[in-house]
């Protein structure tokens, strides 16, 4: 599996692959900078990784667009996860 990662990779960082689905564990290894678009379809596990996932898109300084897809009961678990990393800042203080 290294070996058929290692080629996709290099497709997509050369530019012979345009969209590419991914894990969390291998989208943290690109290092591209004309990343137009990041769509989530999943909730993330914190603001905080999802701050670090959509930072993939727009490295060269042009416009990009960030998606997440949600379901109804998506919204509850988003909003517990945004406070609770927001009662944790304040509790810093």
């Amino acid at each position: 599996m290294d070996d058929r990662r290692t080629y996709i990779q290099k497709d997509f960082i050369s530019g012979k692959i345009k969209i590419l689905c991914c894990t969390i564990a291998f989208s943290m290894g690109i290092d591209k900078s004309d990343i137009e678009s990041v769509i989530h379809y999943d909730i993330p596990r914190s603001i905080e990784n999802y701050v670090q996932e959509i930072g993939r898109a727009g490295r060269n300084g042009k416009l990009a667009r960030c998606h997440m897809f949600l379901r109804d009961e998506d919204f509850y678990q988003l909003r517990r996860i945004s406070l609770s990393d927001l009662l944790d800042s304040q509790s810093a203080l």
